[in-house]
């Protein structure tokens, strides 16, 4: 009996542990891929992809992008830090995607990839004219399911420091993970139509079936048990 409510309560956890921690990243500071939460998931029998633009276009798998294009670069492109192969506080010598509009979006195909991303996220990375200030904006980002409906917002977010040439010490990831599938995210402006992003990237990672999950459970009890007996 003991051994029988221990397998449920181990099925149980490792279920929550799938289902919890859903939703939308907190905002972080962002210069290399490691920065980033997405880089910690486990994509394992997935795929993921990692579009930073510097091949000087945007030709990610599967994705649609809106309200923007591929920005060469020059003194005021601002691309991840990472990408001219040097962290040195500038991203002047990267790509970037850059956003003449209040809003960009990124739409994720399921009959191209034949999923739909269970992470997704990408980076901010500076910001030009605005009616706040120059160098200075407030965004949000949002994500979306399969059905459109939205998943969460990170809420208004400050952003910038005041430069227009590349600095790199303000850029910021914006994320979401959702099991059933992301199958839009989108960062709206406040104050300005010039500003960029970088880095979008996405992934699909695999749910474990609960046959797959019992059979875990049950070999790591029995790993356990022998374990005491020894």
């Amino acid at each position: 009996m003991y051994l029988r409510r221990t397998v449920v309560l181990a099925l149980t956890l490792c279920g929550a542990a799938f289902a919890s921690a859903q939703g939308i990243y907190s905002p972080s500071q962002y210069q290399k891929f490691s920065d980033g939460p997405l880089s910690f998931v486990d994509y394992s029998g997935g795929y993921s992809h990692l579009e930073n633009f510097e091949d000087g276009a945007f030709n990610a798998p599967g994705v649609i992008g809106s309200g923007g294009a591929v920005l060469s670069p020059g003194v005021q492109t601002d691309s991840v830090d990472e990408d001219d192969g040097i962290l040195n506080g500038l991203g002047s010598a990267g790509h970037s995607y850059y956003v003449s509009g209040n809003k960009v979006e990124f739409t994720f195909d399921k009959s191209v990839l034949g999923w739909l991303p269970t992470h997704a996220g990408f980076a901010w990375t500076d910001v030009g004219f605005s009616d706040l200030a120059l160098g200075f904006d407030q965004v949000i980002f949002e994500a979306f399911d399969g059905a459109g409906v939205s998943i969460g917002t990170s809420g208004w977010t400050l952003v910038g420091d005041g430069n227009t040439t590349g600095e790199t010490a303000e850029d910021i990831f914006f994320g979401a993970n959702h099991a059933a599938g992301i199958a839009k995210i989108s960062l709206t402006s406040k104050f300005s139509t010039d500003w960029e992003v970088d880095h979008l990237q996405y992934g699909y990672q695999p749910v474990p079936e609960p046959a797959s999950l019992a059979v875990l459970t049950l070999g790591a009890l029995g790993l356990l048990r022998r374990r005491k007996k020894s």
